[in-house]
């Protein structure tokens, strides 16, 4: 197998499922749109499944790119926080495949696509995680419990992003960076 097949399949695949949706994909689509046989798909990825997590991977590693790329170490936690969810909320926003994946956890609720936003939050938690614990280190916020705290930022980026828009018109993003940083970030930030 060369590494331009899989970076095909694996494109290919990203673009179905931003299509289609992961219920939607079969891997015959991923095939034809990779331009290869079904054949060669299942000697490299064994199902579906398999396939998709590789996808989910991918797209979650970007995730974490982009909001590492937002930190600055001119900046403070606060900052940082509030450049990194900016960031984060624009590429979800433009990412066909997260959007079509939200779809259809609101729509199916198919449990692959509930298991990768399940992995996504997780990831996103750690990484918020280990700010909180550099902050901490750096006396830059109060003490408190990273793991809790880093699982409450992104709940709360969840729910004005995603949930707030179920029932009520979207919020701007400046509006939801305002009150993350209101009901969160100005807690954690010590008195100067």
């Amino acid at each position: 197998m060369t590494i331009d097949k899989k970076t095909a399949i694996l494109r290919s695949a990203a673009e179905a499922f931003a299509l289609f949706g992961y219920k939607g994909t079969t891997m015959d689509q991923v095939a034809k749109m990779a331009n290869i046989g079904k054949g060669t798909l299942y000697t490299i990825f064994s199902s579906k499944e398999e396939l998709f997590d590789e996808v989910i991977n991918r797209a979650i590693a970007k995730v974490i790119r982009v909001a590492q790329k937002a930190t600055s170490s001119e900046r403070s936690f606060q900052e940082n926080m509030l450049a990194i969810l900016e960031e984060v909320m624009t590429f979800r926003k433009k990412s066909k495949l997260l959007d079509k994946l939200l779809q259809e956890i609101r729509i199916a609720g198919t449990p692959a696509v509930l298991k990768a936003q399940k992995k996504y939050e997780e990831e996103l938690e750690r990484f918020i995680e280990h700010l909180l614990q550099d902050a901490l280190q750096k006396g830059e916020i109060v003490s408190c419990d990273t793991k809790i705290v880093s699982y409450a930022i992104v709940r709360l980026y969840i729910a004005l992003t995603l949930e707030w828009n179920r029932t009520h018109p979207p919020l701007d993003k400046e509006v939801i960076k305002q009150y993350i940083n209101l009901l969160l970030l100005k807690g954690l930030t010590l008195k100067q």
